[in-house]
């Protein structure tokens, strides 16, 4: 994930992430066109977060095998964790609206 800082630090300056490189090297960098799978703005903190494709493949290859392993869990427990589920996703969907 890239974190592009509007005018709050400068690319040479120590990354604030704490690794010791600086910014360029690790969030600063602007990922190429072709790599990018979404952008969020952050007012908040004033900043854009670049979601590129390479780091959703390395979540995916990550997380992949434990949230599989969950899906399989909650097929084993029959309609009653399906409706369980459901319920919970629909409950926080409804707070997001």
């Amino acid at each position: 994930m890239t974190f592009w800082n509007c005018g709050m630090t400068q690319r040479n300056a120590p990354c604030p992430c704490g690794s010791g490189k600086k910014f360029k090297h690790r969030h600063g960098k602007v990922p190429a066109k072709n790599n990018i799978a979404g952008i969020l703005l952050d007012a908040e903190n004033n900043r854009r977060i670049v979601v590129t494709k390479d780091f959703l493949l390395n979540q995916l290859h990550r997380d992949g095998p434990k949230v599989a392993r969950s899906f399989d869990r909650l097929n084993e427990s029959g309609d009653a964790g399906r409706q369980c589920v459901d319920r919970r996703s629909r409950r926080l969907a409804d707070q997001q609206c």
